[in-house]
């Protein structure tokens, strides 16, 4: 074993921390935490959720984000957790402040 393993379990723990106190700031809550998929649901809408399926080592990250038209989701894939993390972070963002 190299430690790169290692490594992406480090920084992925580490956006998954960063994840869910940004959901917590804006009032989501986690319905789901395993190893390999979390969930956050807004606490006022429990249709609209963020789902983020991955794995370490595989070679991809999954993640579903509602679209602010109501009622669909938006699912795409990450090569990195860090990558999927970014893009949360922005459509999370963007959904609780802006009109897109």
């Amino acid at each position: 074993m190299w430690g790169f393993e290692r490594e992406e379990e480090k920084r992925v723990e580490y956006a998954r921390t960063m994840l869910n106190d940004m959901f917590l700031d804006y009032r989501w809550k986690n319905t789901v935490n395993t190893d390999s998929r979390v969930v956050y649901e807004k606490v006022s809408d429990e249709t609209t959720f963020v789902s983020i399926g991955y794995s370490c080592g595989c070679g991809g990250v999954e993640v579903s984000v509602p679209l602010k038209s109501g009622g669909v989701q938006y699912k795409t894939r990450f090569s990195s957790f860090m990558e999927a993390y970014n893009y949360v972070e922005d459509r999370v963002t963007d959904y609780e402040y802006e009109e897109y």
